[in-house]
């Protein structure tokens, strides 16, 4: 019997300590990682690949932000949940409004709120997606 592939996560994190942090936490929720520094490099792996949950910082590596990312992914249909994580105290504020595939967190990100923000908008919504002795596990954390 083979196992299902797991569901791909995109980290986008020009900060590479941070951005392992936010990978292991995804991976312990059952996904795969990638990761990107930059926002060019960020929509090739989107395009490419099957991402179903994105997280995001504001200020990375060039010119484009992540602000401007998500506003070129909702702007071409792509409707890809997406966790903003940054220090950027100057993020639009209404960026996300009315977004039900959207989270925001400022940095340093508190890890119990990432996971529930990862189950509320993962692949299947609430949970389905983790084996059910990880989905005891983890909510006692």
């Amino acid at each position: 019997m083979t196992e299902m592939a797991k569901p791909l996560a995109l980290v986008i994190e020009d900060d590479v300590v941070i951005a392992m942090g936010i990978e292991g936490t995804l991976e312990t929720q059952g996904f795969q990682t990638l990761s990107a520094m930059s926002v060019p490099e960020a929509k090739k792996i989107i395009a490419g690949n099957n991402i179903k949950i994105i997280t995001c910082d504001d200020n990375l590596k060039g010119a484009e932000t992540g602000q401007e990312l998500y506003r070129w992914l909702r702007q071409n249909g792509n409707r890809t949940p997406i966790v903003f994580i940054t220090g950027n105290s100057r993020v639009d504020a209404d960026l996300g409004k009315g977004d039900v595939a959207f989270r925001f967190f400022g940095k340093p990100v508190n890890e119990p709120l990432l996971i529930q923000a990862i189950r509320e908008l993962g692949p299947t919504r609430g949970g389905g997606a983790y084996p059910a002795d990880q989905r005891k596990t983890l909510s006692a954390a």
